[in-house]
């Protein structure tokens, strides 16, 4: 969802994971309700009889469990008329990460500014701090929009079969 307010643009994300989880708690006579010492599997003609009614009916008391995590982040930007880049840009929330497979927690400020770049992404399982950056954003490099690119140039021809291929040589130089 996102939403214009007057000073910026604010957007939230949300993901819902859900599990459930089948239990049987116990074995109860089909007829009488009394409760039996007995395995859910046992196939039926090596059932023993209820001690009381003697069926070999069978009802089973199960439990289901669902649990719903919901997982979400909000972002948010801050600009300003005639300003092309947002003078503030925040991320706060869930962030999987597909390195360790699991749900991490980022916090995440870009204030142009006061010349800011803070970040921090934990790992609500074990506690632990995976990242941690508090600095002049001028300083900011490697991350994100941050990364150098590379000068484009044009592939070489790695083999003799390659160069020989009329139409697509590429000429080293």
């Amino acid at each position: 969802m996102v939403v214009q307010h007057p000073s910026g643009w604010f957007a939230t994300n949300a993901t819902i994971e859900c599990m459930e989880h089948v239990e049987i708690d116990s074995v109860l006579c089909g007829e009488c309700g009394q409760s039996i010492n007995e395995s859910p599997n046992v196939a039926v003609e090596d059932r023993q009889p209820c001690p009381l009614g003697e069926s070999t009916d069978r009802l089973l008391e199960v439990f289901l469990t669902e649990t719903f995590k919901i997982y979400s982040d909000l972002g948010l930007k801050y600009r300003r008329a005639g300003v092309k880049r947002p003078l503030s840009e925040q991320k706060h929330g869930d962030s999987f990460s597909t390195k360790l497979g699991r749900w991490m927690r980022r916090s995440r400020v870009i204030d142009r500014v006061n010349n800011r770049y803070f970040e921090s992404v934990l790992d609500p399982q074990t506690g632990e701090t995976m990242r941690h950056c508090d600095e002049p954003l001028s300083e900011h490099q490697r991350h994100g929009s941050a990364k150098t690119t590379g000068s484009r140039t044009a592939p070489q021809a790695t083999s003799e079969a390659a160069k020989n291929i009329p139409g697509k040589a590429i000429e080293p130089g």
